[in-house]
């Protein structure tokens, strides 16, 4: 039971079970009652929802799916009714994507939804060779309103997958960066290149954090039995962050120290007993398992004894706190205190959103225009080369063209090279000429696993729900094998059409934002700062206040991150360039470490700075702007502004906090070069 148990929870199989249900279920129903090909029709709403995001809890969910099955019967209605007025099918669909473009402003939710209204769009080309076109919107209505009431009852009665999903692999980031942070240290491995490695596992630390934030978000966990425990793990996870990635900086120096002190042996002996016990959190959040009791006094006693051997180290006094404080929130599973969720941005007036998008430097308008031509081009060359089925190279374009560069380049690979094994094994099922009942059985297992895979294996999910497409074809036609080249065909010409347009048709390369995620990292750096300067002056900051300020400076430092990751893959790239700007990556990634350590200390009551506020606050302002100042030239620099950025005199470094803001100023001022130096390098 218990191993049945786990299966059930794990998020992958949970998934692919509810759609593998939702396919099962009207498919057998209609069999029962002699014609099975109805309750296939409703397999065409399934990639349509899950392209929506109809799969994921959320809010008002119920609500949702009314919005959304409206929205695509109103697609379906729109092409079948140009259809009827004879207008020609390429202009149809520019239309259609320019319409349902702007759904993408009218709310964040809607990011997925305009490519769905484009998938049912075109489906219904296929619905009416069958049906009139008010019949083809009635099957996306039903199709939708039984998807949505289905992933409504199991969304209740599995409450949280999801979620435990992502606090799980929280868990397990934040023990794998606390295990590769510590033997960085202790080892004194390569510091540029581990630094570069514990910025990459940072990064996916706080994108899972910013996921389970806004999964608790759409869940609403609070009004759920056991959404507060969510919460309060999601809470403490955000505690753990703060003292994990909490640093020192200069690690030649702190394993020297350590080295020194003869600590390696203890304080590896504490780390692994601390990254032992956040996997076993992990695993009792992802199957909802008792957790046994944790103590980890000894190892602290231990490290306490060397702390009095060697009273003037910096290094163990910083263990010491920051282990104690990491223990005590693995015992209790509590967070130090109360905070609120990031709130939602609101969604923009009808009328605003309207305007933003009639802007041709909106992002929504240029993907609608980009997914509008390339259909248009498709549907044309369809119709030149009288393709039997050319909705299959439209739905294709459709599912394989990303926001980005990357995503699209590897989305293709994936769908062609899965595509093309799918049909070498759905040739080896239909040569065995199995009966009907073996075809939905073959059908059904392929859905299951394929849709277990589809997150994270995208390519192997492909080859089985490609065997399933098969099926599903010899089913409602007796004769799929006739189908199989001309399906391979569709299938490469629509990549080459999504691949040409996301490189031709108005890109929006990621190195040419660059600078811009930087200069709003700067930004929220300034405005953190500002507010713990405000708090160590006894303004009204609260600790609330002050933590949703740290995250705001950590997400934008993974904006730039996840930026820098997709330009590298991009065509053409500038190498230089984009070596400026890792180096910057790497000194606001150790900036953010002192943030997040004072951020810390101040909220526990730290006051030793406070006679230099002023000269902080007024330096501090100095450096960001001058960065921002560099950031922001268009034209090559001269020589001298290159140089490091020399700062106004400092009062004497004399507690940890004047450490922390003096590490914080020499970074902005390495900065400060490389801003120069980055913009120099881009116009080579």
């Amino acid at each position: 039971m218990r191993s049945l148990k786990h299966l059930l929870l794990h998020p992958e199989f949970n998934f692919g079970l509810r759609q593998t249900l939702i396919v099962a279920i009207p498919v057998l129903t209609a069999l029962a009652l002699g014609n099975v090909m109805y309750g296939l029709l409703l397999f065409l709403s399934v990639p349509c929802c899950t392209v929506a995001g109809l799969d994921a809890p959320q809010q008002h969910y119920l609500r949702r799916v009314v919005t959304v099955a409206a929205i695509f019967a109103s697609a379906s209605l729109f092409v079948g009714g140009l259809l009827q007025l004879g207008l020609p099918e390429p202009l149809i669909l520019l239309l259609l994507a320019l319409m349902y473009g702007v759904v993408r402003e009218i709310s964040s939710q809607n990011t997925k939804l305009m490519p769905a209204c484009l998938a049912a769009g075109i489906l219904t080309l296929a619905l009416l060779k069958i049906f009139p076109f008010w019949q083809a919107a009635g099957v996306f209505l039903i199709g939708v309103a039984w998807f949505g009431l289905f992933t409504f009852c199991w969304i209740h009665l599995w409450k949280f997958v999801p979620l435990r999903d992502t606090l799980n692999k929280s868990y397990r980031a934040l023990a794998d960066y606390l295990d590769s942070k510590y033997q960085v240290l202790v080892n004194a491995t390569d510091p540029e290149q581990a630094s570069l490695v514990l910025l990459q596992k940072q990064q996916n630390l706080m994108e899972l954090l910013s996921q389970s934030s806004q999964l608790l978000n759409q869940l609403d966990a609070q009004s759920w039995p056991g959404g507060q425990k969510m919460l309060r793990l999601y809470q403490t996870a955000l505690d753990l962050q703060e003292h994990i990635t909490s640093s020192l900086n200069q690690p030649q120096r702190v394993h020297d120290e350590i080295c020194a002190c003869q600590a390696q042996a203890v304080i590896l002996g504490n780390v692994s007993m601390m990254v032992q016990r956040l996997r076993a959190i992990a695993d009792s959040i992802l199957y909802a398992d008792r957790l046994a009791d944790f103590d980890m006094q000894a190892g602290l006693n231990d490290l306490q004894r060397l702390q009095t051997q060697h009273p003037d180290s910096e290094v163990l006094h910083f263990c010491a706190y920051h282990f104690g404080q990491v223990a005590r929130l693995l015992q209790t599973l509590r967070p130090t205190y109360e905070r609120e969720l990031c709130p939602r941005i609101p969604d923009p007036p009808l009328l605003t959103a309207l305007k933003n998008y009639l802007n041709w430097n909106a992002s929504s308008l240029r993907m609608a225009a980009r997914s509008g031509v390339t259909l248009a081009i498709g549907a044309q060359i369809g119709a030149l080369l009288s393709l039997p089925r050319s909705y299959w190279v439209l739905l294709t374009i459709v599912l394989v063209m990303q926001s980005g560069y990357n995503a699209t380049k590897v989305r293709i690979q994936h769908r062609a090279y899965g595509t093309l094994l799918g049909l070498v094994l759905g040739t080896g099922v239909l040569l065995l000429n199995l009966p009907q009942a073996w075809l939905l059985g073959f059908m059904f297992i392929g859905t299951l696993i394929g849709f277990s895979l589809v997150h994270n294996h995208y390519g192997w999910a492909v080859v089985l729900l490609t065997v399933m497409v098969v099926c599903l074809l010899q089913l409602l036609t007796h004769n799929s094998a006739a189908f199989l080249v001309a399906r391979m065909e569709d299938t490469l010409l629509g990549c080459v059409l999504a691949f040409l347009s996301t490189t031709l048709l108005w890109p929006q390369w990621q190195s040419t934002r660059l600078l811009q995620y930087a200069n709003a990292l700067l930004d929220s750096v300034g405005e953190h700062m500002h507010r713990l300067i405000h708090m160590l002056e006894r303004q009204s900051i609260s600790a609330a206040e002050l933590s949703l300020s740290r995250i705001k400076v950590n997400q934008a430092q993974m904006d730039l991150h996840n930026s820098y990751a997709q330009a590298l893959q991009e065509p053409g790239y500038n190498s230089l360039y984009l070596k400026e700007i890792l180096l910057w990556q790497a000194h606001s990634q150790q900036l953010i470490e002192h943030i997040n350590s004072m951020t810390v200390e101040i909220r526990e009551g730290a006051t030793e700075a406070e006679g230099n506020l002023q000269a902080y606050r007024e330096a501090l302002e100095f450096a960001i702007q001058a960065c921002q100042q560099q950031l922001a030239n268009r034209t090559p620099l001269a020589d001298n502004s290159l140089q490091s950025l020399p700062l106004p005199s400092l009062p004497p470094e004399d507690s940890a906090l004047d450490h922390h803001f003096y590490r914080i100023l020499s970074h902005l001022s390495e900065m400060y070069a490389l801003s120069g130096m980055a913009v120099a390098s881009r116009h080579l």
